[in-house]
């Protein structure tokens, strides 16, 4: 079986009406108003947003009234089925939902704001060639947004409990065994020096409660 293939499978079977793709949904609307802070003062009514491995996209679409354009671009045909869903139940006329793998993004310079959340991390060996498609997709003074687990959290304590076979099954995102990598700051920091590019990295504001969600932000500028 092919890559692509593999993770369309995984991310089909989360986000089917089962238990995990409920418990996923719940929880992202508990970090979703955190979430809406951090991305707004990115955007304006004339933005267009990327959103990759948009999932369900339940935090872009509650933005996509405030800008442009939105997009989103994910690897499961039922992932986009439950976000067009939620934009035909919301009103939404400026959203389009395709599907694509975030190894090769179809998009060149296009997108004011370029942003992911918990994406890049299951491809840890590819991430640098991953956030490097984050930025093919961003205009020039744009800036690509990235969350990330953070390392040192409590959301990094359940993945290694749910590492044991008889414990898998309370770890929802995935359907087979793989590794999962969670950053650090320094992690992040040799990730920006190695992209060459205006970084920052920041724990997800306000900071306690960023620690205490075990999320932190790699943001990148498209100069």
């Amino acid at each position: 079986m092919n890559e692509t293939l593999k993770w369309e499978r995984i991310w089909d079977h989360v986000w089917q009406t089962g238990a995990s793709g409920r418990f996923i949904s719940a929880g992202r609307e508990l970090y979703n108003v955190l979430l809406r802070k951090l991305l707004q003062p990115h955007l304006t009514r004339n933005s267009r947003l990327l959103e990759l491995g948009c999932g369900t996209a339940t935090l872009t679409l509650s933005l996509a009234p405030e800008i442009k354009e939105l997009v989103g671009l994910d690897i499961s045909s039922q992932g986009l089925a439950i976000a067009r869903r939620h934009q035909e139940q919301r009103g939404i006329a400026n959203a389009s939902f395709i599907k694509g793998d975030c190894r090769a993004v179809p998009f060149h310079q296009e997108f004011d704001v370029v942003w992911s959340a918990g994406l890049i991390e299951p491809f840890f060996a590819q991430d640098i060639d991953i956030v490097r498609e984050h930025v093919k997709a961003t205009k020039a003074g744009g800036v690509a947004l990235m969350s990330v687990p953070y390392k040192y959290s409590l959301h990094s304590l359940h993945y290694l409990l749910t590492r044991p076979a008889l414990t898998r099954r309370f770890w929802p995102w995935s359907a087979e065994r793989h590794f999962q990598r969670f950053y650090s700051h320094r992690d992040l920091h040799d990730l920006g020096r190695r992209l060459g590019l205006p970084y920052r990295v920041y724990l997800l504001p306000p900071a306690p409660l960023g620690l205490l969600l075990g999320i932190i932000i790699f943001e990148v500028r498209h100069v």
